[in-house]
């Protein structure tokens, strides 16, 4: 049996799915790669903070509910073949919580962030001022974008200013230009579909895949989450996203999908923003700050009028 890169597979929830059987396998004594984080999440671990008591499920349980091939099988009744899977950087427990927490305080990390962002895309050093109201979450979202080599030092120069040297290496460059925000939805969905796996009779998942369409058009989607013969779209932007509302409405569309298993997810709340991706993109609009109450509006809460809040 081959041997799965955990730096190919740890971040993809598809592929943390598909490992099930391997890692029962394992367990038998087959030397297979080590259990993913969101299988962990699965299967009964809880994430740091959660101070409730989760129920815990076997992995043989999770494997009779995973409908394996599902989404493929459903995208090629349209007509829409899929093709390699996309590579992407080693994601640990670390660079989960360095997401986790800029989602969490992205209203007193945005500027900081979108100043990061722009230097990185430079390749520049900079120095930041830091308001009053952000300082700590800064100081301390560096010092983590530090210790997981986001960053290449930093130094506090006073009180307010921040000395940042960028990391002239790919992974940071993509993990800061958006990847942080494809992180954080996929820990959220790991989570929900552990809280409400009871209610969750099939589920199949494809992650950071390329899709080919009808007429040679091709591009790659982020996620496609099936749950209960449902198929769901997730779309991650973290900065301008006009340009990406008529590709999208036109994948949307080749999809057969609704607007409302279509889901674009963004950093933060912008009324404006919001009612452009509805109209343009004719999807529907998540926001990182927000995403545990709206995933369980639009998906979760309707597997069952009883489900467990």
């Amino acid at each position: 049996m081959q041997e799965k890169k955990i730096s190919q597979t740890l971040l993809l929830l598809a592929e943390a799915l598909e490992q099930l059987a391997l890692i029962i396998a394992r367990e038998e004594g087959e030397n297979i790669a080590g259990t993913p984080k969101e299988l962990e999440v699965l299967s009964g671990k809880r994430k740091s903070g959660n101070k409730s008591k989760p129920a815990s499920y076997s992995r043989e349980e999770i494997r009779r509910k995973f409908k394996k091939g599902f989404i493929k099988n459903w995208l090629l009744e349209k007509d829409i073949t899929v093709g390699k899977g996309i590579d992407t950087l080693k994601v640990d427990k670390k660079l989960y919580e360095v997401a986790d927490y800029l989602a969490d305080h992205y209203l007193e990390l945005e500027d900081f962030y979108k100043q990061l962002k722009r230097h990185q895309g430079l390749k520049k050093d900079f120095v930041f001022k830091t308001p009053r109201r952000s300082v700590l979450y800064i100081r301390k979202w560096v010092m983590m974008l530090f210790q997981n080599k986001i960053i290449d030092a930093y130094k506090f120069l006073d009180n307010e200013h921040i000395d940042v040297d960028i990391k002239q290496i790919h992974d940071a460059t993509w993990f800061i230009q958006g990847f942080w925000l494809e992180i954080f939805l996929r820990s959220e969905l790991a989570q929900l579909m552990r809280a409400y796996l009871p209610y969750i009779k099939t589920f199949d998942i494809l992650a950071q895949a390329h899709l080919v369409f009808p007429g040679d058009f091709s591009s790659e989607i982020d996620l496609l989450l099936m749950l209960n013969d449902k198929v769901y779209w997730f779309e991650c932007k973290s900065g301008n996203i006009g340009e990406y509302y008529k590709k999208f409405k036109k994948e949307k569309h080749l999809m057969k999908l609704p607007m409302n298993h279509s889901f674009l997810v963004m950093p933060d709340m912008d009324a404006n923003r919001d009612l452009a991706v509805k109209k343009q993109a004719e999807m529907t609009p998540l926001h990182a700050d927000n995403i545990d109450k709206e995933l369980k509006k639009h998906i979760f809460d309707k597997l069952s009028p009883n489900a467990t809040r």
